[in-house]
């Protein structure tokens, strides 16, 4: 069996059967979030470590979002907050990844996945939209439509004698007029 042993050597035989021309990447984020341009430094690396040549442009977000809405980009990091302004999964699926879709970045365009959309707003019934939704995640990972690379997850820490301190996992409300030490 010719198959190479590991992820890193998949993506090498896979680089290396591109055209030259191909093994050009542009990687593009912003520093408002100053995370991102640590994670594009890591994904550039790794990138180049398989053998594409790849060019990193760190800038301002208006602009770059307007560039990747004109299609003129390859990889656009960013950090996409769905807890505070997309009460229902059903929303963000729409404005993210429907042709018409406000937000869809990855400019996905795809009739099916419309109509499963479609279907979606539709639905009535808890387990009808869960089965919707496992679908629809399944044909974007199946497309390789945008993917995570890190979750952030929020730590905290209080002496015991702080009280009222409430510990949002939505990061919405952290302190408080309630907060005091005991």
């Amino acid at each position: 069996d010719d198959a190479p042993a590991d992820a890193g050597e998949q993506a090498t035989a896979l680089v290396d059967a591109l055209d030259a021309a191909d093994r050009s990447i542009k990687v593009w984020t912003y520093g408002s979030r100053p995370e991102l341009p640590d994670i594009a430094t890591v994904v550039q690396a790794q990138l180049q470590a398989v053998g594409f040549d790849v060019e990193l442009e760190v800038g301002e977000y208006t602009p770059l979002e307007e560039r990747v809405f004109n299609g003129e980009h390859d990889l656009f990091l960013l950090s996409r907050g769905y807890y505070f302004d997309i009460p229902d999964a059903a929303s963000m699926l729409t404005s993210d990844f429907t042709c018409e879709g406000g937000y869809n970045l990855s400019l996905y365009c795809s009739d099916d996945f419309d109509g499963l959309m479609t279907e979606l707003s539709g639905a009535d019934s808890t387990d009808a939209r869960q089965a919707l939704f496992a679908e629809a995640a399944q044909v974007l990972l199946d497309e390789y439509i945008g993917f995570p690379l890190v979750h952030d997850r929020a730590r905290y820490a209080a002496r015991s004698d702080v009280e009222g301190l409430v510990i949002d996992p939505f990061e919405s409300v952290l302190l408080t007029s309630a907060v005091s030490l005991s």
